[in-house]
Order: C-alpha cells, then sequence, then structure tokens
C-alpha cells in the first residue's frame, strides 16, 4: 500500500501524458490533476513556445504548483510552422493563424476539451488558456475562434495579427518584455493598446508590481517586465492571479 502510495505522488508529480486522436495524427499533452481536488476544477491550457515541449513548459512554469486546484494541461507541439528562426518548420510548434495548417491545432483543442469535460466536468466559465511565444500567438488563435471555450486568455511575449480584429471580447493578460530580441516592444504595446480600447478602454490602475489593469466591459492585464523574451520566473504566478479574478467560483 506505502508503495502505491508513493508511486501515485510520483504521477502526481511528474504528469501523466495523455494521448488524442487528431484525423490520422496521434498528438498528446502532460497533465497535472489537481493536488487539491475539488468537484468541478478549473482547467488550465498552457502552449510552449516554438522548438519547446509540454515537459519542459511543465518545469518552467508550474502552474500545476502555483494553482493545485486546477487541472493543468501542457500540449504537446508537432513539426511543420515555418517562421523566422525555423525557415524548414522542422520544430515544434502551433498554427500562428485561424486556418493555418489545416487549423490542426484548433482541432487537437477541441479533442482535448472533450477530454477535459468528460474527466473533470470541465466548464468554459473555469477554463483558461495561456502560452508563451508561439504558444502566446495559439492563445490568440483560441480567443479568436474558440472564444466561447474558455473564461479568460493570457499571451506572453507574442501579439495576434490583424485577424484578431474580429476575436469576441474576453478577459484578457497581455504580457511583454521591453527589451524583447525577438518580438518587438511596438508591435506589443499595440496589440496591447487593441485589446484596452475593444475591451472598453478606460483609465489605468497601476499596481506595485507594475502590471495596469482596465476595467472596461472585459478586464484588461497588461504587463511589462524588464527583460527580454524569456519572462521573469513569478510570471505564472501572475497569470494564475488573473484567472483566478475570472474564475466564477474564486477558487
Amino acid at each position: 500500500m506505502t508503495t502505491l502510495l508513493a508511486l501515485m505522488a510520483l504521477t502526481q508529480q511528474r504528469g501523466e501524458t495523455v494521448t488524442f486522436k487528431v484525423g490520422d495524427v496521434e498528438r498528446t499533452a502532460l497533465v497535472f490533476k489537481p493536488t487539491k481536488p475539488g468537484k468541478e476544477p478549473p482547467v488550465v491550457f498552457m502552449f510552449h513556445g516554438h522548438g519547446g515541449g509540454s515537459r519542459q513548459a511543465s518545469v518552467q512554469w508550474r502552474y500545476h504548483v502555483t494553482w493545485p486546484e486546477a487541472v493543468v494541461v501542457y500540449p504537446q507541439g508537432i513539426a511543420g510552422r515555418k517562421g523566422r528562426t525555423d525557415p524548414e518548420g522542422l520544430k515544434t510548434g502551433w498554427q500562428g493563424a485561424p486556418g493555418d495548417l489545416e487549423d490542426r491545432d484548433l482541432k487537437f483543442t477541441d479533442e482535448m476539451l472533450k477530454w477535459a469535460a468528460k474527466e473533470f466536468n470541465a466548464v468554459p466559465s473555469r477554463t483558461f488558456v495561456t502560452g508563451h511565444s508561439n504558444g502566446s500567438l495559439m492563445t490568440w488563435v483560441l480567443q479568436h475562434s474558440r472564444g466561447d471555450k474558455f473564461a479568460a486568455f493570457a499571451g506572453v511575449c507574442a501579439p495576434g495579427s490583424l485577424w484578431f480584429r474580429s476575436a469576441p471580447v474576453k478577459p484578457m493578460f497581455v504580457v511583454m518584455g521591453t527589451t524583447d530580441e525577438l518580438v518587438g516592444i511596438r508591435g506589443m504595446r499595440l496589440f496591447a493598446e487593441s485589446a484596452v480600447s475593444r475591451n472598453g478602454g478606460g483609465e489605468a490602475t497601476v499596481r506595485e508590481d507594475g502590471i495596469k489593469t482596465y476595467k472596461g466591459k472585459q478586464p484588461v492585464w497588461v504587463w511589462e517586465y524588464d527583460g527580454g523574451h524569456r519572462p521573469p520566473t513569478n510570471a505564472g504566478a501572475k497569470v494564475v492571479e488573473f484567472f483566478k479574478g475570472k474564475d466564477e467560483r474564486k477558487i
């Protein structure tokens, strides 16, 4: 019995790899169940950056540690998306716009959402999505194309593009580095300004940590940290704080 409990604890710490069939392709995600379980737990999807992976994302962001009541899903990207740092599309990543790569990652997310609803009674009002870099771009793609499936969105170090103009108005947290060497601060600031305007504008309240908060029709948080493309170690905690404020049950 002691051995079984130890194995269960180890599995909980390392997560469980879940496989999904998306058309003819097998996709995977690293899933961490709540260490403080409750009925209908919140669910967080975290999309890693280009060239990254689900295990690496879990170690870097640790959402499952910061929010122990939540189910945390770290999807695994696959090759195919070409970009400035990967012109042949050999590294892992996500589609960069609605319709890109035949919407393979939107379809993957659809399957994960069905699974979360079946396994954990997940509901849109308690389901959240975030991502870093290319994963941030995927976050905004999801807001555009699956906005009704999530309660709030948090993107770190990548803006949406012109297609985002038709995205539904939802709670947003936009995070950027002032000296980001890959994603220019000017583009991030323009995206943040657009988000604030679309969500109702208003005067910003500036917190002690530098995060600007706007109430509007739907809240927007904007955080410019002093640093490059890799965010501070407390960025995940800031995202969780934002999500908790949008959780209908305020866990």
